[in-house]
């Protein structure tokens, strides 16, 4: 994301230096299921580029980034408290043991 760049844009000099790329490897699924985690915005594009979200199927979502690639495809969204794989378990425990 071009986030960071696009706030400094002019205000400070800035050299930005790739260290990354993500490669999107999808896999289609045939199973419906209760919950997925997703723990960031490529992952839901990938996913979603070859599968369907249940319509009873909960998202959870790593952060609010997240949550908003998500928004085209469910409305059927919960975000962590914070962005760590701890909180997602906990909100999964948290939305599974009401039901």
């Amino acid at each position: 994301m071009d986030t960071i760049p696009e706030k400094l844009a002019g205000k400070t000099d800035l050299k930005q230096l790739i260290v990354y790329t993500t490669h999107e490897v999808a896999h289609a699924i045939t199973q419906l299921f209760d919950g997925i985690l997703f723990f960031s915005p490529s992952a839901v594009k990938s996913f979603c580029s070859v599968n369907k979200v249940g319509l009873h199927t909960i998202c959870f979502a790593v952060g609010n980034t997240t949550a908003g690639s998500l928004k085209p495809f469910t409305q059927n969204i919960v975000v962590a408290a914070t962005a760590s794989g701890q909180a997602m378990i906990d909100k999964v425990k948290e939305q599974f043991s009401q039901i």
